[in-house]
């Protein structure tokens, strides 16, 4: 009688757990097949005008074209992109807010500052380009070379300086990484984003900036302002074949780097691989590939388990690369 009262209870448990592990199946489904169900918005840490903003808008215009849904470019500046970074850690796990640049926010940064997410705190979504940056320097500096440029930098230590998209960004750590292995030193000034970091570029009120190239090419005729004397990438770029990397002068240095969209960590799963879908077919998009490729921005065709792997193997690239840069 017992034995048959604590089958029966079984039983129950069993189909009551059933239920709901089939009504949270359903739930998850059905928020997948109805995302978005509000407005998305792309996060980017940096003012309008960089690449990482004209990347995001980009992307924004395809999806909500593509999707019928509304997909909004927002522009979180400063802090080195933290309060862009925690905004997005701490949202809704809907989809519906995701943050769009490059792995300074929540890979490096997080390594030179105490913040309140790490890299766990973030869904891998799906990255959607690489590039490498470009060597810009004031035209009114006395060279002409990279070479020519490493020797009056090294016979006037201390005096030169860079701009970046911010402290702990890319283009503030490929600078560091450049001083470190040429032997020279630079000051670092750091700007609330790309797009300012090139227009003190332009007005001469840096020496010198590793650019996106999509910020940097628009200037190449601009001679009387600036010349593009290499780029940072493993090899000379298909569409700047003149350009030498600067990699060919010292030997072992190499530096791309990607944007792509990340989440709040517990997304659902199907509305990740729906969102990734969604950015695979806007990078291969034919006017957006030949647009980005214009610009030696290389559209990536990938996943989120691929992106996952992506990140973990850069953080402990850039750890190195910041301790080699004496970051850290």
């Amino acid at each position: 009688m017992r034995q048959a009262r604590y089958s029966n209870r079984r039983q129950f448990m069993q189909r009551a757990l059933s239920t709901a592990a089939m009504s949270m199946g359903l739930g998850t489904a059905a928020r997948a097949a109805s995302w978005p169900a509000r407005p998305v918005s792309i996060i980017v840490p940096y003012v309008a005008g960089g690449t990482s903003d004209m990347m995001a808008r980009l992307c924004a215009q395809f999806m909500t074209e593509k999707l019928g849904k509304t997909f909004i470019v927002e522009n979180r500046a400063g802090g080195s992109g933290v309060p862009a970074a925690t905004v997005t850690a701490t949202a809704d796990r809907d989809g519906c807010t995701v943050l769009f640049g490059p792995p300074a926010p929540i890979v490096t940064v997080p390594m030179l500052q105490k913040v309140s997410y790490n890299t766990e705190s973030f869904a891998p979504i799906n990255i959607f380009a690489s590039y490498p940056f470009l060597l810009g320097i004031k035209a009114s500096l006395p060279v002409q070379s990279l070479q020519e440029l490493i020797a009056y930098m090294k016979a006037h230590p201390g005096k030169l300086n860079y701009s970046s998209a911010g402290f702990g960004s890319i283009s503030h750590l490929v600078g560091a990484l450049f001083a470190s292995q040429a032997d020279i030193k630079v000051v670092h000034v750091p700007y609330k984003g790309a797009a300012p970091a090139t227009t003190a570029l332009m007005t001469g009120e840096v020496d010198f900036y590793f650019g996106g190239s999509s910020e940097l090419i628009p200037h190449m005729s601009s001679t009387d302002k600036i010349r593009i004397i290499a780029t940072s990438g493993t090899k000379r770029l298909a569409n700047l074949p003149d350009l030498p990397a600067v990699g060919e002068l010292i030997s072992g240095f190499a530096l791309e780097t990607w944007n792509g969209f990340v989440g709040p960590r517990g997304i659902p799963e199907p509305i990740v691989n729906q969102f990734a879908e969604a950015i695979r077919d806007a990078a291969m998009s034919p006017t957006i590939k030949e647009r980005l490729q214009s610009l030696a921005i290389y559209p990536v065709e990938s996943t989120p388990a691929e992106f996952a792997k992506t990140i973990a193997s850069d953080k402990a690239f850039y750890q190195a690369a910041l301790k080699a840069a004496g970051m850290i």
